[in-house]
């Protein structure tokens, strides 16, 4: 219920295949070794990992990889009953306390899942009109 198959997951996204990349693995093994290329931006980080030391990683990961306007959302927002000090919330607690001088993360909206959006914003360019 809760996998699926890297080539039923490309079937899927069939017409975006040229924008998306998969990789294997374990997020702690995996993301030290992926790269963006320079001209990539993030529109959307959709983090589905129930565990905050997997999502501790993404966020991790994800730092200073943010463009302003971007979304990050959480399939896994609700998991643990909810409670703000375990899962996807304690993590993403820790890196807004750590990211607070760059980033500010307004609530966009909830996720049919049981998951949280929310608008990534450089704290720079808060109130600033970016043509």
């Amino acid at each position: 219920m809760n996998a699926t198959s890297e080539e039923a997951f490309l079937r899927t996204v069939k017409k975006d295949q040229h924008r998306v990349r998969t990789v294997k693995g374990f997020y702690e093994n995996t993301l030290p070794n992926f790269s963006f290329e320079e001209h990539e931006k993030i529109a959307l980080a959709y983090l589905d990992c129930d565990y905050h030391s997997s999502t501790k990683a993404c966020l991790d990961f994800l730092n200073g990889k943010f463009q302003h306007g971007c979304l990050l959302a959480f399939d896994d927002w609700d998991c643990y009953y909810s409670d703000p000090k375990r899962g996807q919330k304690l993590a993403f607690s820790e890196f807004k306390d750590s990211t607070k001088s760059q980033y500010y993360f307004e609530e966009l909206c909830n996720i049919a899942s049981g998951g949280k959006c929310f608008v990534v914003l450089e704290i720079d360019k808060l109130g600033v009109e970016i043509l």
